[in-house]
């Protein structure tokens, strides 16, 4: 098939070695920001023989596809078959329904240490207890973080939610991080971008720019947070008493949609914690959230101007559309640029399909795993 082609392989926990033939006639591949490789689907045709051998003894074979210039854009295994055989005839064709290695992350951790540590050193610890042995042991790709996290671990929790867990928490400056595992089952961690890697423009789009804004009554303009005191006097710590930070409010806002007041409520925290959420909430949602998706794009490198292919291009990057909102004048902040996508997945069709979805980034969401809350309630 122009553009991919796939190879199969015997499964890495049985080795690996074998390879499968591979007649190609269709493929698509998801990644993400936070995952990496994802999810594959291909469609095979082949003789009866090859097609019933596949559908036997296929699942959790290795899967690699490589782009025209034999670089590897996707990496992992068989979770899945369909096949489907004619009668009369010794034809017949296999669906091939692929997940990303990172899926593997499904055991549980156990840390008997106590105290604090890095963030990233537990990330490379849960990483190390995969007991198949098939995610790498080569850390040179997740970026130190130093922000200090419980080492302790003893309540069966899985890999994967322990580690999304960290990866919300940012750093101790609120930048998010993009957590993956890529080729060769390498896992990559890393704050996001700060500056645009891609750019295409609303002409270069064949498919479709949906751009979603609001809900409206999602925004806060006057904002306080409800908490629980925490009586740290005693040990373990305490709830005290409901108590509630002061009200802060942002005069445009109010003056281009009325006020709209937001009280959020959250556990035990300091009444600093509390009024950081708060001012938090406001700075980040006063104005309406947006959210994009671009479907059969071209995209183009931000600095050279070269065409990316579909398939090389990848999650976790900025993406500009440069022609859109032409009237608006350019801003420093990526964050708060309605034209930049900040892209949370990419979903390539052969031979040269590319969607792009992603939104917008803010900092509220780490803040609040630092705190333990996967949320605040309105």
């Amino acid at each position: 098939m122009p553009g991919v082609s796939v190879k199969a392989f015997s499964s890495l926990i049985s080795g690996g070695y074998e390879e499968y033939p591979v007649r190609l006639t269709g493929y698509s591949h998801t990644s993400q920001a936070i995952g990496g490789y994802w999810e594959a689907g291909i469609d095979i045709s082949d003789q009866r023989g090859v097609i019933e051998d596949w559908a036997t003894n296929g699942l959790g074979r290795h899967i690699e596809t490589y782009n025209d210039a034999g670089i590897k854009i996707w990496e992992g295994f068989v979770n899945g078959v369909g096949a489907n055989l004619s009668g009369g005839g010794s034809g017949a064709t296999l669906r091939l329904d692929c997940l990303g290695y990172v899926h593997w992350l499904l055991y549980p951790y156990s840390s008997a240490t106590t105290g604090l540590q890095n963030l990233s050193s537990k990330l490379e610890a849960i990483l190390g207890q995969d007991p198949n042995g098939l995610i790498s042991t080569d850390y040179s790709f997740v970026e130190s973080n130093t922000l200090q996290v419980g080492a302790y671990e003893q309540s069966n929790r899985k890999a994967w939610g322990l580690i999304k867990g960290l990866v919300s928490q940012g750093d101790a400056s609120d930048n998010r991080y993009n957590f993956g595992v890529y080729n060769d089952r390498v896992a990559y961690y890393d704050a996001i971008p700060t500056t645009v890697k891609y750019q295409t423009t609303v002409g270069a789009i064949s498919g479709q720019l949906s751009i979603g804004r609001g809900p409206l009554l999602g925004i806060g303009n006057r904002v306080r947070v409800v908490y629980s005191t925490v009586d740290a006097s005693v040990s373990p710590p305490v709830l005290g008493a409901r108590a509630s930070t002061g009200a802060v409010s942002d005069a445009t806002s109010q003056g281009r949609y009325g006020i709209i007041d937001q009280v959020l409520s959250t556990g035990g925290s300091t009444n600093d914690e509390a009024s950081e959420i708060r001012d938090t909430f406001l700075e980040e949602r006063k104005d309406p959230t947006t959210t994009q998706t671009v479907g059969d794009l071209l995209v183009y490198d931000y600095n050279t101007g070269g065409e990316i292919l579909p398939y090389d291009a990848r999650p976790g990057e900025w993406l500009f559309v440069s022609d859109f909102l032409p009237g608006l004048q350019p801003g420093t902040n990526l964050r708060e640029d309605p034209r930049m996508l900040f892209i949370e997945q990419m979903i390539f069709t052969a031979p040269r399909a590319l969607q792009l979805r992603g939104g917008k980034v803010d900092t509220l969401s780490q803040k609040l795993a630092k705190l333990g809350l996967s949320g605040v309630g309105a």
